[in-house]
This record gives structure tokens, sequence and C-alpha cells, in this order.
């Protein structure tokens, strides 16, 4: 099984985007500015994360994307 990190998990394109890699078997990790949004709420989502806005506080964001994916044990 893959971990999938999808980003911005308040659009329809994440939800379609989690749904079908749920579909198809892989882990999926959620970003988003705020909790619960539609793709965090799909059965596929394993996990939910909150992150700062990339556009608004960006270094922020970044950290909270390194944090993410070093708890994931990914590389």
């Amino acid at each position: 099984m893959t971990k999938v990190l999808v980003t911005d998990g308040e659009t329809r394109t994440a939800l379609a985007t989690v749904r079908s890699l749920g579909r198809a078997g892989h882990e999926l990790w959620v970003t988003a500015r705020r909790l619960p949004v539609l793709a965090t709420t799909s059965r596929f989502a394993s996990h939910a994360e909150l992150i700062p806005s990339a556009l608004e506080e960006t270094d922020a964001a970044v950290e909270g994307l390194e944090r993410l994916v070093r708890s994931t044990g990914s590389r």
C-alpha cells in the first residue's frame, strides 16, 4: 500500500482524487486549512492534518508539510 499526500482537501478535485486512489488501495493523507473539509470526510481518507495556507503563511505551511512527511516514516 502506497502512502499518498493530497493537499488542499477543500476542493472537489481533492475529494475525487481521494476516492479514486482509495479504491485503488492507497493510504490517503489529506491536508487542509480547517477541518473537516470535503476530502477528509471520505471513508478513504486515512489521516487528516491541519496545514496553514501556503499563500498566507509560507514558512508555517512548509514546516507543517515537513512534520507530516517525517511522521509518516517516508523519506
